[in-house]
């Protein structure tokens, strides 16, 4: 395009029609984008929106330098690499992607109420292991699923809100949270902890008919389970949600760098994200513990669920160092209740559907860790008060558990407890079909 240039002495150049009519058109098409931006949602400033989330989210941590272990976790196996490594690169490249779900649901939360944020909190914080069970159950690795599950409700009600108690003390000396009417909370914990009683009470007292009983009993208190995790849902986000939220924090909260939907959008980027590393973490963690002779319950139960809560682990001890108890617990205990009442029931249905029997027997070792931390947190939850002592018990409380995993006797993670003998590795072939009359 020609253009009119003024200068002393020299002449400026005549506009031709052309010229005209195509600066008319780059002026409409200019007009049209902006309309059709506007329609959309989208603003003016929409691209310098867009460039500060993803300052703030790829740029804002230092723990995102894990992520160039990404790369050799999702490919390295094309290179030759090993289990061991694979599995070792895909927990390092985990460790930031569930720091950055922290961060992003927090910045959500503060668009929300806290009842609705520690739920997301909950929600998103335990991708990894939503994604980790799956993936596990597809492949047979049923006590992967199991272990991981225990240890990730463990880890939640004990190391998580023990440090975050721990944490808070410090600087607080005694912080308060609201009891909610009925002590629905710690009525959850207790169906809880039945849930997993029961089979085992089933198993041990020798009812049954055959080991299948073991798998119908375990899908029946699943779908029991489900429905009364629903009414927890409806309780607290429709009919009490008053009394699920926090009281307002004791220092000014800063202003959220995300947007409601830039933070929606950010968390299911993340999420995707973590599904990649998680499947390359079941695939490798066989190998993993074979190549380096550790104890396998240990890394199931323990080192998974420690890795894939921290997003749990990050976002509880902000808010319990910022005084704001309610949203703590709420992601704590409230993510020990989904996974209990939630995920392990929904994978047990969920393995019905694909023909993997999975149940919810756990031997008495774990059963009984369960039932302690939940009777611990119970008592803790019905005082509705904390300090810096009750997180270091909480924390003992954890070391002790991962001590009896770390000697736990080794076992093999495609084995289904309580199935007959020659069902139990079966579902190493993903043809076949498995039927439970």
């Amino acid at each position: 395009m020609t253009t009119a240039v003024i200068m002393r002495g020299v002449t400026p150049v005549p506009r031709s029609a052309a010229d005209e009519s195509e600066e008319s058109f780059i002026r409409k098409k200019q007009e049209v984008t902006k309309a059709l931006l506007g329609r959309r949602g989208f603003s003016v400033e929409g691209a310098a929106v867009l460039k500060e989330g993803f300052r703030a989210v790829i740029l804002g941590s230092y723990l995102n330098i894990g992520l160039l272990a990404a790369p050799v976790a999702l490919w390295g196996g094309m290179f030759g690499l090993g289990d061991g490594l694979l599995f070792i690169f895909s927990l390092f490249a985990i460790i930031p992607c569930a720091e950055r779900l922290s961060y992003v649901t927090e910045q959500l939360a503060n668009h929300l109420g806290d009842t609705t944020g520690g739920l997301l909190n909950a929600t998103f914080g335990n991708a990894t292991e939503v994604l980790v069970a799956i993936f596990a159950l597809q492949k047979g690795l049923y006590r992967v699923v199991q272990l991981s599950l225990l240890g990730s409700i463990l880890s939640n009600l004990l190391l998580v809100l023990g440090i975050s108690c721990f944490v808070g003390g410090l600087r607080w000396k005694v912080q308060t949270f609201k009891v909610v009417s009925g002590a629905v909370p710690s009525a959850m914990l207790l169906i809880a902890a039945m849930g997993f009683l029961l089979p085992a009470a089933m198993k041990m007292s020798g009812q049954e008919d055959d080991n299948t009983d073991e798998i119908n009993f375990s899908r029946m208190v699943a779908v029991v389970l489900l429905i009364m995790y629903s009414g927890f849902l409806v309780f607290q986000l429709r009919t009490h949600t008053e009394e699920f939220e926090g009281e307002a924090s004791a220092e000014p909260s800063d202003t959220p760098a995300l947007g409601k939907y830039e933070s929606v959008l950010w968390l299911a980027v993340v999420t995707i994200f973590v599904s990649f590393l998680s499947e390359v973490l079941v695939a490798t963690i066989e190998g993993f513990t074979s190549e380096y002779s550790i104890n396998s319950v240990f890394v199931s139960a323990v080192v998974i669920p420690v890795i894939g809560n921290a997003a749990e682990h990050a976002a509880a001890v902000i808010f319990a160092y910022r005084n704001r108890m309610d949203i703590c617990v709420g992601i704590a205990v409230g993510s020990s209740i989904q996974i209990a009442l939630g995920v392990l029931p929904f994978c047990v249905i969920f393995g019905w559907f694909i023909g993997r029997p999975l149940s919810l027997f756990f031997n008495g070792f774990e059963t009984a860790a369960v039932m302690a931390s939940v009777l611990i947190v119970t008592v803790i939850l019905h005082g509705g008060t904390s300090n810096w002592l009750m997180g270091f018990l909480l924390t003992g409380a954890y070391v002790v558990v991962s001590c009896g995993f770390w000697i736990h006797e080794l076992e093999n993670l495609s084995e289904a407890k309580g199935l007959p003998e020659g069902m139990r590795n079966i579902t190493k072939l993903p043809d076949m079909e498995v039927s439970l009359k």
